[in-house]
């Protein structure tokens, strides 16, 4: 008893309704010549249109209980009864093997016919042509259909299917680059020095984290040579500075060692007097602000000597 149609059977190009017809009349002129045949649960594996046209005419169809592979049945019967081309039997028989599960992948993720789906391919162009309609299963299997018939070429397929793969592998060879650069940089955080500012919890990825990373890395090091450049340079001033003050100093102390010179020559008390007094101010007006060479205790020394000298040069004077 028929109880429907294999739903692998549904997967058959359907007659034209030219087609039908002439069936229909064939039947109904020279009854039905080659049974409907169904598998052991009663589902139609080949014949569904003789079973329709049958019950049109109220005939009894005659069936006939097929045992084993339905699918491989069913692409021996319906392929070459449909004046199919190479590239149309292929995409059926892809259709429909690919729908039983006859497709599998390996571990680069390509596409292969399971062991013994093959056997029956007639030659390595019908070979060929089914390895090529895998590809589209794979990828595109809605163009199996318009393959089939005849709407779309087999090689327009593939070559679609062909750039489908391309694609989808260079997004997996993306994803793929983006998890390894992701987990290369969690690792790198983990031994990553302390950054002032940096918040690990506050990035959504450890690429963008390491990133943020590196960015307050770099402004921190930019503003520690930017101190050390103003230390250097605030060094070189000082120096400088210093050195300037040195300079003025041998030319006050050389200045001094010949005013003292020239003071040596006086006899005048008077005039003794006045400088010693002009040397006590100004070691009184520098000691605040100057040592090391010229030191204010020195310039004192020389003014109390100066008016000592100038006491006894009067005493005698006066003698």
């Amino acid at each position: 008893m028929v109880k429907g149609v294999h739903p692998l059977a549904e997967l058959a190009r359907p007659l034209s309704d030219s087609e039908f017809a002439e069936l229909v009349a064939g039947i109904s002129e020279y009854g039905q010549k080659t049974a409907v045949f169904v598998d052991a649960d009663g589902l139609v594996l080949d014949g569904r249109h003789r079973l329709k046209a049958c019950e049109d005419l109220g005939i009894e169809p005659r069936t006939e209980v097929i045992a084993g592979d339905p699918a491989k049945f069913i692409v021996s019967m319906s392929g070459g009864r449909r004046n199919y081309s190479t590239q149309q039997l292929a995409a059926h028989k892809a259709w429909v093997f690919g729908t039983a599960g006859y497709r599998g992948k390996n571990d680069e993720g390509n596409g292969y016919w399971k062991r013994g789906t093959l056997n029956d391919a007639s030659g390595s162009t019908e070979r060929d042509a089914l390895n090529r309609a895998g590809l589209v299963w794979d990828y595109l299997p809605d163009l199996l259909p318009e393959v089939e018939r005849g709407d779309v070429s087999l090689n327009d397929a593939y070559q679609q299917a062909t750039k489908r793969r391309d694609d989808a592998r260079a997004v997996e060879e993306e994803k793929q680059r983006m998890a390894q650069e992701e987990a290369d940089a969690a690792e790198w955080l983990t031994t990553a020095e302390p950054v002032e500012g940096f918040d690990r919890a506050a990035y959504p990825t450890a690429v963008a984290a390491k990133a943020a990373w590196v960015g307050l890395k770099m402004r921190a090091d930019q503003e520690y040579e930017n101190q050390l450049a103003t230390e250097r340079f605030l060094e070189r001033h000082l120096a400088n500075k210093a050195a300037e003050a040195a300079r003025m100093r041998r030319s006050l102390v050389a200045q001094m060692a010949t005013a003292l010179g020239n003071v040596a020559d006086l006899r005048d008390p008077e005039e003794r007097a006045l400088i010693a007094e002009g040397l006590k101010e100004f070691a009184d007006d520098i000691g605040p602000r100057e040592g090391g060479f010229l030191a204010p205790y020195f310039l004192r020394n020389i003014a109390e000597w100066l008016t000592v000298f100038a006491s006894e040069l009067e005493g005698k004077t006066n003698e």
